[in-house]
């Protein structure tokens, strides 16, 4: 039998006994019920009582009766059969069932299967037509298994409820996780209550929106917060504390008539937006309501001034509430201009977040093409996006676009992987007569004259001798320096965690390229004497232990380009067998370039010079570097051809 406490509690009342409660409940159910229906199935067959939900008892008092009744009642059932009563956490540690008849279980989050499990039957419980069932979890599955944040927020039985509820409503989920928080945000205030048979709430559904956002905020600014906020925790505040806040909150909306106890109990009791964590601690029932609500009232209340000044300070702990703000910002230039200001301090990856969060027909195509293709060789989405096709969309944005490329382009901000983007940008740009692009390119260009080259002949082509050091790729970018690892962090080691744009903007930086494929092997390799000559390793066909910076050396990081004498080509090239391994500028039918050489951490059999490997673009790891070289004249990214 299956029975919630939230009916059984008032009927409770007027029953002599919790048996004779039970078997109301069921004779509303299936007419002429037999007396003593109960014990007689009880000593006999045995029974399988299904009670829900002991926190929804009216309250405290109700529900320490209930559990002692509860209790009492279990006793007195035979082994053969069982009782099954659930709770949320609140309140529940203080009026405990008897651990000696009830052993107690938690919840855990739900993995994928049970996520998909709960889906099907909650959509066969309420679909028309299996069919109609059937097409539904599948639709509602597919945009789990696509959005990763959600995925995440599902792994919650309630949560998951809320999901499934929006989606069966409207046939399918809001566009983006914004939208996805506002149904389920109305959803808890203003329609949770109705399938329960609840009244209204003392306070109306805006009311408490507002109060929610305003507590979500000062939370989200107290210092004391910071650890739990970077540890992706929901912050908790004591009820004495909370119920001051709703007091003042209350004050200033004019509405003291409202009782700020009466609100807190059915926020958490009710609405289920806030949990009781024990003891006189509270806090929102997932981060992810925390940081939505926080940034509604950063995206309501505060000044456009101060919204700039909170995305600039960048604090820990406050990206998806600051993400969710921006996409929540109604006046469409404000919101545009923050974008923008995204951009010009380097942070193009939070843009295209806040991008992805509002409706597409918010942002004009212009803006939308910019940030894509700033953003796209952090993780290489977008790749059908071209800097052609961007300079199409941003004719007449002139004075917006110039304004971040210029600083993009500022030395002490740069970041090789947007400013590869920039540069492509910045040629389209300038090949359309726009005279302020080809000076910031020509003033770029010009850095790298008077660099020193370290390269050998082979056969008619250059390449370095050397891998490229931090030193060196840090004229360029000199703000690597600071993200340089304990794996090389002296400047004559190799540069490593660059990326294949990075490195192929430093070479052509350089005037040079990344070496082919073939060059890169013949200069491993091969042997000036003898074309026909290709062994296996530059020393020659068999591996000797020591020879290279590999696994075997025992370094365990990299070390000063050169240094080990034996790892040298023929050619006179150092380091093609271990140290780290190198990009070269060939890649395979599907745009994915091909990587040589062994590197600190790999043993002797994968340092072959022979042997090639195939890396994403985006890969940036502390055993990957690259060396440049020099075929014939080359001109910055012709990728867009």
């Amino acid at each position: 039998m299956f029975q919630r406490i939230r009916d059984l509690a008032p009927r409770r009342k007027n029953a002599p006994s919790f048996a004779a409660c039970l078997h109301g409940l069921a004779a509303d159910l299936c007419a002429n019920l037999p007396d003593g229906f109960f014990e007689r199935e009880a000593d006999t067959n045995g029974l399988l009582l299904l009670l829900d939900g002991l926190d929804e008892a009216t309250d405290a008092q109700t529900r320490y009766n209930l559990t002692q009744e509860i209790d009492s009642y279990a006793d007195s059932l035979p082994e053969w059969s069982a009782m099954i009563v659930t709770s949320r956490p609140f309140d529940y540690e203080k009026r405990r069932l008897d651990a000696q008849t009830f052993a107690h279980f938690d919840l855990c989050e739900f993995d994928d299967p049970e996520i998909e499990r709960f889906v099907r039957r909650w959509s066969s419980a309420h679909a028309e037509s299996e069919e109609a069932a059937k097409t539904s979890a599948e639709k509602l599955l597919a945009a789990l298994e696509a959005r990763k944040n959600l995925r995440e927020l599902a792994r919650n039985a309630l949560r998951l409820a809320m999901v499934i509820r929006v989606h069966f409503g409207h046939g399918q989920l809001p566009e983006n996780r914004l939208e996805l928080y506002d149904k389920c945000a109305d959803t808890l205030l203003d329609k949770w209550h109705e399938p329960a048979g609840l009244g209204p709430s003392s306070a109306d559904v805006e009311l408490k929106r507002q109060f929610l956002a305003s507590l979500a905020f000062q939370l989200q600014s107290e210092d004391a917060g910071a650890g739990m906020r970077q540890q992706g925790q929901a912050l908790r505040v004591e009820r004495g504390e909370l119920e001051h806040k709703l007091a003042a909150f209350l004050a200033e909306q004019d509405a003291k008539h409202i009782s700020p106890k009466a609100v807190i109990d059915r926020l958490y009791k009710r609405d289920a937006l806030l949990v009781h964590e024990g003891g006189d601690w509270f806090a929102f029932v997932h981060r992810s309501f925390q940081e939505y609500f926080a940034a509604r009232q950063i995206a309501t209340k505060l000044a456009p001034a101060e919204i700039e000044a909170l995305l600039e300070a960048d604090a820990p702990g406050w990206r998806e509430t600051l993400c969710l703000a921006v996409a929540s910002v109604q006046h469409e230039g404000t919101r545009n201009r923050l974008l923008l200001r995204l951009l010009e301090w380097n942070r193009p990856i939070f843009a295209r977040e806040a991008l992805e969060t509002i409706k597409e027909r918010r942002t004009p195509p212009w803006l939308r093409s910019l940030i894509r293709l700033l953003a796209r060789y952090y993780n290489w989405t977008d790749r059908d996006l071209t800097a052609r096709a961007c300079a199409e969309l941003c004719a007449g944005r002139q004075k917006e676009v110039m304004a971040v490329l210029w600083a993009l382009f500022d030395r002490e901000r740069r970041d090789g992987r947007s400013l590869a983007s920039a540069v492509e940008l910045a040629e389209e740009l300038a090949a359309r007569g726009i005279g302020e692009a080809a000076s910031l390119l020509g003033a770029f260009l010009a850095e790298a004259k008077g660099l020193p080259e370290r390269m050998v002949t082979v056969d008619g082509a250059r390449i370095d001798a050397y891998l490229v050091t931090n030193a060196e790729f840090e004229r360029m970018i000199p703000a690597h320096r600071s993200k340089r690892n304990h794996y090389s962090n002296q400047d004559d080691q190799p540069v490593n965690d660059v990326n294949w744009w990075e490195a192929k903007l430093y070479a052509q930086w350089r005037g040079c390229q990344l070496p082919p494929d073939s060059l890169w092997e013949r200069a491993a390799c091969g042997d000036p004497k003898d074309p026909r000559v290709k062994n296996k390793y530059p020393w020659g066909p068999e591996w000797v232990k020591g020879e290279a910076n590999t696994e075997e050396a025992g370094v365990g990081a990299t070390s000063p380009v050169g240094k080990f004498e034996g790892d040298k080509s023929k050619f006179g090239c150092y380091d093609m067998a271990g140290n780290v391994i190198e990009w070269t500028g060939d890649v395979d039918k599907d745009g994915d370039p091909w990587v040589r050489g062994g590197s600190w951490l790999d043993y002797g059999d994968l340092a072959a010079c022979v042997r090639r490997r195939i890396y994403e673009p985006s890969f940036r790891f502390y055993y990957l570097g690259f060396r440049c070289a020099r075929t014939e004249s080359v001109t910055l990214f012709p990728l867009d051809s």
